[in-house]
């Protein structure tokens, strides 16, 4: 599919998948989810927004300017843009950012945008919508099968969109920073060296803080979100047990069976199991 804002970004894009419009359902049609890596000073000047786009930083930062107001956006962050609305985006000269982004078009994303009561909120910051997108780039199935799913993404992620705004933690900066940095890279081998140096501080005094505020420390932390992330896949793809393993750095099955084991009470495949015969009975 043409993707008309990246006609020459799309080949460089490290995950892109368009979506034909046929199949969708009705009010409401994916058009494309991608990982785009911006490059320095880069600018899009965009007078009328071609979709409705959901935005995520992952890593970098970069400016917004839409509704008259500008704001400089960074690791967490997350953006909506509306169809038919102007806005412009910098990149970072320095750390231009890399983003996951969902195009869709129809009715149906304004209303459930309005239904919400973010019909007129455009910047959310800090918040973690990151892994339903990271989900349908990883989704291996037809166009038909990803336009129900993305549409399942979407209102998950409308959802989780409208819970950041409710209430904010107030955590130090260097809490928010390693749940951003750990969040974003839960399908990496994650160092709590590489953690440490991204927080700005030392590894003993970032576990004291970060205990204090999460009820953890920072290595138990990635565990607790790679099992739930390791669940998502299990419950909501086809993937062979072998290959979610590998997706989330784990040297080899036997090695994430023993951490699915030790966190979740059973093996990957009997919990895998377990839940279709639960969802098949309900």
């Amino acid at each position: 599919m043409f993707y008309p804002d990246f006609p020459m970004l799309q080949k460089d894009l490290p995950r892109f998948r368009s979506c034909e419009p046929s199949g969708a359902p009705p009010g409401w049609c994916l058009r494309c989810v991608a990982r785009c890596q911006g490059q320095s000073g880069q600018t899009f000047d965009r007078p009328h927004h071609a979709y409705t786009s959901i935005e995520y930083v992952e890593e970098g930062y970069g400016t917004l300017t839409i509704g008259g107001q500008s704001r400089r956006l960074g690791p967490g962050d997350a953006f909506i843009l509306p169809e038919g609305e102007a806005h412009r985006i910098v990149c970072d000269d320095v750390h231009p950012w890399r983003i996951l982004f969902i195009d869709c078009s129809g009715p149906l994303p304004r209303q459930l945008l309005a239904a919400y009561g973010l019909d007129e909120v455009r910047i959310f910051p800090r918040t973690m919508i990151a892994q339903p997108m990271r989900n349908l780039l990883h989704f291996t199935g037809d166009d038909a099968d990803l336009q129900v799913r993305a549409g399942q993404a979407i209102h998950e992620t409308i959802a989780m969109l409208h819970r950041s705004i409710r209430k904010v933690p107030d955590w130090p900066d260097m809490v928010i920073r390693t749940k951003v940095f750990i969040d974003a890279n839960l399908e990496r081998q994650i160092r709590m060296s590489d953690v440490a140096r991204h927080a700005g501080c030392s590894e003993a005094h970032l576990s004291r803080v970060f205990r204090r505020c999460l009820g953890m420390p920072p290595g138990d932390y990635i565990i607790t979100q790679r099992m739930a992330l390791a669940k998502s896949l299990l419950y909501s793809t086809g993937d062979p047990v072998k290959a979610i393993a590998a997706r989330l750095g784990y040297r080899d099955t036997f090695a994430f069976s023993h951490a699915f084991k030790k966190s979740v009470g059973e093996a990957p495949t009997l919990w895998r199991s377990r839940q279709a015969t639960i969802s098949s009975v309900a």
